[in-house]
């Protein structure tokens, strides 16, 4: 009998073109990948894929199984979604990967509202960079994303609007600069910075911004490149450096006493910020309903204030 998982792991291998990359988005090893596509080949008794070296293309008998063998998976997965919902509660996991640092801050307030909503849901929130994030999407392994892009180059996901998110210079109150209403972005190449990663979005939108105002980015002094917004902070109190980083981030630090926001005259630092889902793959009931969740007026107030750093 044909296994639903088996049939997974094989539209897996097909669009991971690779028996390798396809164990590495299921989390399971190569040879058990290999293992379930000859027992797909014995029950169906014919070969699925050409094997060249490490390479696969499919067969023809292959091409002709990949849209049945979506259907069936799907027509699974309506089953099981049907029979959880028999008695009128959704139940089942939601797993949402998140590649923005800014989200962390957002997700708790999010996630705890959809909750008391939908109480038998649980949630996983895996934290990974971008490029983990587009590919366990398209594999499946996610149901949702949160990322600052929409680049979904190879990828075939659907992108909706989800936050602005407004980045801030941050500097210790000990500071000068934190005791001025503001400074003029000539004097920022007078000073230290803590930065996120060279490939981050908010080494991008910084980089654009100066861009744009007449400025070279690389005329600051970068001392420290850490990709966490908690640690920049750390360091930042303790007179490390200044550093970018996004408000909802900053705005939990302030109260203390030992951050202080410097405005930088005609600087103005802001990125979009993404939920993603599958375009490829059915919207499960869950997935929908957190889709929709999001996109609620209450929601919508909850999320601007957050990214605006106004929490309850």
């Amino acid at each position: 009998m044909l296994d639903v998982y088996t049939l997974q792991v094989f539209l897996e291998a097909v669009r991971a073109q690779s028996f390798t990359r396809a164990a590495e988005n299921l989390a399971i090893t190569q040879p058990a990948v290999s293992h379930q596509i000859k027992t797909l080949e014995d029950y169906l008794q014919t070969e699925l894929f050409e094997r060249t070296g490490r390479s696969i293309r499919l067969t023809k008998a292959g091409q002709t199984l990949v849209p049945l063998a979506r259907q069936a998976v799907e027509m699974v997965t309506s089953i099981e979604e049907h029979m959880h919902t028999v008695d009128g509660e959704i139940t089942g996991d939601l797993v949402i990967g998140c590649s923005e640092p800014s989200a962390h801050y957002l997700l708790p307030y999010l996630l705890s509202r959809f909750k008391r909503i939908y109480p038998n849901v649980d949630m996983i929130v895996p934290v990974v960079s971008q490029e983990v994030l587009l590919e366990k999407l398209a594999s499946g392994s996610y149901d949702l994303g949160i990322a600052g892009t929409r680049n979904l180059s190879g990828h075939y996901l659907d992108s909706f609007p989800l936050y602005e998110d407004r980045l801030v210079l941050v500097a210790s109150s000990a500071h000068p600069w934190a005791q001025r209403d503001s400074i003029q972005i000539d004097e920022l190449a007078e000073e230290s910075y803590i930065c996120r990663d060279i490939h981050s979005i908010c080494r991008r939108v910084v980089s654009s911004e100066f861009a744009r105002l007449g400025y070279d980015v690389s005329s600051l002094r970068v001392v420290m490149e850490i990709d966490s917004p908690q640690a920049q902070i750390i360091a930042v109190e303790h007179g490390i450096g200044l550093a970018f980083m996004p408000l909802m981030a900053a705005m939990q630090r302030l109260p203390m006493g030992r951050l202080a926001i410097v405005n930088v005259e005609g600087l103005s630092l802001s990125s979009a910020v993404y939920l993603l889902a599958s375009g490829e793959r059915k919207h499960s009931l869950i997935h929908e309903k957190f889709i929709k969740f999001v996109n609620v007026p209450t929601t919508h107030s909850l999320i601007e204030m957050v990214a605006e750093g106004r929490t309850t």
